[in-house]
């Protein structure tokens, strides 16, 4: 697979711990294949605008990857960024489609202004050409009369129009053109798939067919689910990820548990509540897989035994809390549900954990954690973990 190239949003409640979260994990599950990220080129745009996204992608290698993480509209209308630096739009869908509308115009005149204009003849129909872009560019009509530089330049006004009223760009014709130009160099690359980790965008399939459009791309792909990175979560024992939840979540008659706090329950009973009043929380079990050959390798037709899958919880291995503490600002904790006889976390589970849920082969060892998922409440697992069988279920392709 050629070099992936990485966009990031990093500014003000932006994304930007996936950055760091992919150097630490460089892998992305995906319905289209795995993402392997060892060689990505990763970029961080702070005040990231469609204008800067595109920039970038045009800077990938051809016939590449290019996979965006970045906010988007709940609703899944469009992306949460402005068109441009100043633009009074976000690049939601509409405004995706008055750039491919603006872009076929431009070609269309390159390709007239490219035209002989020696003989009359040719200028007639080189007026035409003009006239035709005008009225099918809903610019109006030209004045009668009009000459050659004067019906040119009757479409760049109109093209200027078009992009104060229709993209409300400060620029003007200056940035649709850059933004045209950069659209041209992306769709010129034929990129072979471009990814978004962006909240909820792959619930609008219409969006995502102009985003493939507008980019050119063989494969488009994007969540129908929040996506969440969490840099710096804390791995500690359970006693400290419990005193931990009761400081974060000051209401109640919630008390730390054993002694000093003078409860009845012990640490792991302490969990297993808090789980009951937030099911943010999980518990993580080492899980060791199987297979049960048939025992008719040759059944009769239609009765088909392919055998069976086994699962067998060997024991729990982490409790993790990952919460949504304001709209797409995340925060959470964990502890190895075992501790050392000094009372530190079994970093071995933790370990174990990183393995089965997160990365295959990770060069995880100890201490806090850089975690990514896709936040589902509403559902049966409330946030979902790379490794887990359903996270590429909530990535929609086209």
């Amino acid at each position: 697979m050629a070099e992936v190239h990485v966009i990031v949003h990093s500014g003000r409640r932006g994304l930007g711990e996936a950055a760091a979260y992919y150097k630490q994990f460089p892998w992305e599950p995906s319905p289209a294949g795995d993402l392997d990220l060892q060689n990505a080129k990763i970029v961080k745009l702070e005040k990231a605008t469609l204008d800067l996204v595109l920039g970038e992608m045009a800077k990938a290698p051809a016939g590449g990857t290019v996979l965006i993480v970045c906010h988007a509209h709940d609703e899944g209308k469009g992306l949460l960024m402005p068109v441009a630096a100043g633009a009074g739009m976000s690049a939601q869908q509409d405004a995706m489609e008055h750039l491919l509308e603006a872009g076929a115009a431009n070609r269309r005149a390159t390709t007239i202004r490219a035209m002989p204009a020696k003989t009359d003849q040719e200028k007639k129909a080189k007026g035409e050409q003009w006239i035709g872009l005008a009225t099918d560019f809903r610019l109006g009509f030209p004045p009668d009369g009009a000459t050659l530089a004067q019906l040119e330049q009757f479409f760049e006004n109109g093209l200027r129009s078009f992009a104060q009223r229709e993209l409300h760009l400060a620029g003007g014709t200056t940035d649709l053109k850059r933004m045209l130009a950069h659209i041209e160099k992306v769709q010129s690359l034929k990129l072979e798939r471009v990814e978004f980790r962006a909240c909820k965008i792959g619930g609008d399939e219409d969006t995502l067919k102009t985003l493939k459009k507008l980019f050119g791309c063989g494969k488009l792909l994007a969540p129908t689910a929040r996506t969440f990175y969490i840099r710096g979560l804390p791995v500690d024992t359970l006693e400290r990820f419990d005193k931990l939840y009761i400081r974060e979540h000051p209401v109640g008659k919630l008390r730390p548990p054993g002694p000093a706090g003078k409860s009845f329950k012990d640490a792991g009973d302490f969990v297993i509540d808090v789980i009951r009043k937030n099911p943010a929380t999980r518990i993580f079990w080492d899980v060791e897989f199987g297979y049960i050959p048939s025992a008719n390798p040759h059944p009769a037709p239609y009765k088909f035994d392919g055998g069976t899958t086994t699962i067998k919880l060997k024991g729990r291995v982490l409790a993790m809390l990952v919460e949504e503490i304001a709209p797409s600002w995340y925060r959470g904790s964990a502890a190895t549900w075992h501790e050392t006889p000094r009372s530190k976390p079994l970093w071995d589970d933790a370990g174990k954990f990183v393995e089965q849920y997160m990365m295959h082969q990770s060069r995880y060892r100890s201490g806090s954690l850089m975690v990514s998922g896709f936040w589902t409440p509403g559902e049966e697992v409330p946030w979902l973990l790379p490794r887990e069988p359903d996270y590429v279920d909530h990535v929609k392709q086209v």
